[in-house]
């Protein structure tokens, strides 16, 4: 009669534990990110609704503006300099901005029974990410303080 030893019996269970910790630690090595808050002003008032992204070459953070034009960037931003852009649409009907663009310009030759298709508050200045003018220096350790200004001119 062969005997095993007690303890390989449960080697599937060390596996299955080694595999459980080693991927466990896998992907929490990624950019560092920091917690960023503050408030969105628009011609010099706190907007609601507003979308507000910081971004850089590895870290994308972005969040919404409450009533008081406070936002909080859900996964954080990387700290140092950021692109920022804001984005809201006003007017027209808010579902129409998933459509596919043909079918929106379909929609509003229509005439005045056509699609009111939202438009956007701030110039590209401000809301496109690839001609923004607005960044923000994340401090390391983060910030509760910061404070975007744009216009609507």
């Amino acid at each position: 009669m062969v005997r095993r030893k007690a303890w390989l019996g449960s080697a599937p269970l060390f596996v299955a534990v080694g595999t459980i910790l080693f991927l466990g630690g896998c992907g929490a090595g990624g950019p560092a990110t920091e917690s960023v808050s503050g408030t969105v002003l628009i011609d010099g008032k706190p907007v609601e609704g507003v979308e507000v992204f910081f971004a850089t070459a590895d870290v994308a953070g972005s969040g919404v503006t409450d009533a008081s034009g406070t936002f909080t960037l859900a996964s954080g931003a990387s700290p140092g300099p950021n692109k920022v852009w804001l984005r809201k649409y006003v007017g027209g009907d808010p579902a129409l901005l998933d459509m596919d663009p043909e079918q929106l310009a379909a929609m509003s030759s229509a005439g005045p029974a056509g699609a009111k298709i939202p438009k956007p508050l701030l110039p590209p200045k401000y809301s496109d990410p690839a001609v923004t003018v607005l960044t923000f220096d994340v401090p390391p350790g983060g910030t509760s303080d910061a404070t975007i200004k744009a216009s609507t001119k």
